[in-house]
C-alpha cells in the first residue's frame, strides 16, 4: 500500500539532494545499524526505544533508494544489497521479539514469505503488509505498548498477503 505512493515521489527533489552527502550503500548500512539497535532494545524489553529505532531504520531504507535514484546510481547489485539488508534487519527484529512473544516467530515466517514471493516474481505487488507497512505498524504498536497484539495482527495480515500474492502469481504465470 505504501509502495503505491512511490509514483508520487519526485526523486529529483531537494529532499533527496539533502541526503546525497552519503552514498546509497552508506544509508543502507545506517539502516542495518538502526535495525541492530532496534533489535537490541526489543530483546532487552525496551519496546518504545525498539520501535523508535525501527522507525529510524525504515526512514534510512526509504532514503537509500531515493538517493540512488537522485544520484542516478541505481544498480541491480544495489537492489540486491538493499533487499539483503532489509531481510537481515527484519529477521533480527522478529527474533529479538520472539524472546518475549512466541507469535513473533510466525510474524517472521510469513513476513519472509511476503518478500520471497515478490523476489521470485517482481510483478507480484498485491497485499496489505509490505515492508513499509510492517515497519510502521510495528513501530506504532511498540510506542503504545501493544506489541503482542500487534504481532498477531501483523501475522494475520502477512498470511493474507501471502495468499493474495500467490493468487496473483498464479494468474500472472498461468
Amino acid at each position: 500500500m505504501i509502495s503505491k505512493l512511490r509514483k508520487f515521489i519526485n526523486y529529483d527533489s531537494r529532499f533527496f539532494r539533502m541526503f546525497s552527502f552519503l552514498s546509497p550503500d552508506a544509508w543502507t548500512l545506517l539502516n542495518l545499524v538502526a535495525s541492530i539497535s532496534s533489535a537490541y532494545n526489543y530483546f532487552m524489553g525496551n519496546f518504545i526505544l525498539g520501535g523508535l529505532f525501527l522507525l529510524l531504520s525504515g526512514f534510512f531504507d526509504f532514503i537509500d533508494g531515493g538517493v540512488a535514484k537522485y544520484q542516478k546510481t541505481v544498480t541491480k547489485f544495489g537492489a540486491i544489497w538493499d533487499a539483503t539488508i532489509d531481510r537481515l534487519s527484519e529477521g533480527l527484529v522478529f527474533l529479538s521479539l520472539a524472546r518475549w512473544f512466541f507469535v513473533a516467530n510466525f510474524a517472521f515466517i510469513f513476513s519472509y514469505l511476503v518478500s520471497y514471493i515478490r523476489a521470485k516474481d517482481d510483478r507480484v505487488k498485491t497485499g496489505i503488509t509490505e515492508r513499509g507497512e510492517r515497519v510502521l505498524f510495528l513501530t506504532l504498536v511498540s510506542l503504545v505498548n501493544f506489541v503482542e497484539t500487534g504481532l498477531y495482527i501483523l501475522t494475520i495480515g502477512s498470511i493474507i498477503t501471502v495468499f493474495m500474492r500467490l493468487q496473483e502469481a498464479k494468474k500472472l504465470n498461468s
